[in-house]
């Protein structure tokens, strides 16, 4: 039914949340039967710690949701693939359901299971819920899917959030900021009255993040690289100019679903117009026999030729090697693939089939994305 790297994905989202769930409100659970010897804190560090040792874990394999909020966000603002939303909310939800009842059947029906419940109004949690799940969701945005952030720091700046949050307004709240987080134990404990806070508050707040990141995101602001290091860090313009001396500096990933027309011509033009500043490829899931000749009729009226081209399969290394990456519709085509590593959706329609005049279309369109990708990673455009 589905393909091995599916499921893998799948497997890897259930895991990392049973061991959220398993960790954080076993944490509650044990600090009840301890009479309060974990305390607030305690708990804060344990979620915290958790969700980072779960990024560094499965980041590189699913992304590391772990959060059906998280996924609703991602998929909202483009990031990931619609139609692959629903499985990882029940990879989620499986995986978190599976650790309470592995905690009740260790513990027995202690602290409510860790169920989280309003100590004050609905709408007081409801507030503070939707609030702290922007502050997460904002911070992941910007680690996760921006060029100019670290992504390496990606694990420490969402765990250290997740456990600040659990600190300081986990007496209030419960701080879940995680539907699946609340939905489990709430199941099991059979606490379900005040269930549907921890559902609207979270999905609200991560949304209005995804959105907001996106509007905040300046696309003209130029960048640089930095003189530190070899992990392609960039750095606001102003402080230095120019490529890298050692090579391109950033490698770039363009992916649809058959590789033979907008992919490719995206690969062709960051070529072309970085003068070999920027590295890019371009795959597909189910590469096509051939490349599309209007769309090779298209470039050659620019003067870039794709003879040679081919339609080619991505795979994992493709993926691993690549700083960034784009994906071509995944807003209008139900098929485009799911990317791991930091990427963007370009909502371009596809080429296939259609007349010259509608491919010199899509052919500008893919030109100006690139052009102001290259602007934003301090690449100044030939021509």
């Amino acid at each position: 039914m589905f393909d091995a790297p599916t499921l893998r994905r799948l497997a890897a989202e259930a895991v990392g949340t049973f061991v959220l769930v398993f960790a954080g409100t076993g944490a509650i659970i044990i600090d009840d039967l301890n009479g309060g010897g974990i305390g607030t804190l305690g708990i804060g560090i344990v979620f915290g710690l958790t969700v980072a040792a779960m990024i560094y874990a499965t980041g590189h394999i699913s992304g590391a949701h772990i959060n059906p909020a998280v996924t609703f966000a991602f998929a909202l603002a483009r990031h990931f693939p619609v139609r692959m939303a629903p499985l990882y909310w029940a990879a989620q939800l499986t995986g978190a359901t599976v650790a309470s009842l592995s905690l009740l059947a260790m513990f027995g029906d202690v602290g409510s299971m860790g169920a989280t419940l309003p100590s004050g109004s609905a709408l007081q949690s409801l507030a503070l819920e939707a609030v702290l799940s922007f502050i997460l969701m904002f911070v992941i945005m910007a680690v996760a899917t921006d060029v100019r952030a670290v992504g390496q720091a990606a694990a420490i700046a969402i765990g250290a959030t997740v456990g600040l949050e659990a600190i300081f307004a986990g007496p209030i709240s419960g701080a879940s900021m995680n539907p699946a987080r609340s939905f489990a134990p709430a199941l099991v404990a059979g606490e379900l009255g005040s269930l549907w806070i921890y559902v609207v508050g979270p999905l609200t707040g991560t949304s209005l993040a995804a959105l907001c990141y996106r509007l905040l995101r300046s696309e003209g602001e130029r960048l640089v690289p930095s003189p530190e290091g070899e992990g392609g860090a960039l750095q606001r313009a102003g402080e230095g100019l120019g490529v890298r001396s050692g090579g391109p500096i950033m490698k770039v990933l363009f992916v649809c679903v058959h590789n033979s027309g907008r992919s490719q011509m995206a690969e062709a033009f960051t070529r072309v117009l970085s003068n070999g500043a920027v590295d890019a490829r371009s795959a597909g899931t189910l590469p096509g026999g051939a490349l599309n000749p209007v769309v090779a009729q298209a470039m050659a009226e620019r003067g870039i030729p794709l003879a040679g081209q081919y339609p080619k399969v991505i795979d994992q290394q493709m993926v691993d090697e690549a700083d960034y990456a784009y994906t071509m519709g995944c807003a209008i085509d139900e098929a485009c693939p799911a990317v791991f590593v930091p990427s963007e959706d370009w909502g371009l329609d596809d080429p296939a089939g259609q007349p010259i005049e509608t491919v010199r279309r899509i052919r500008d369109e893919v030109e100006a994305k690139v052009r102001t990708m290259l602007a934003n990673i301090g690449v100044t455009p030939a021509g």
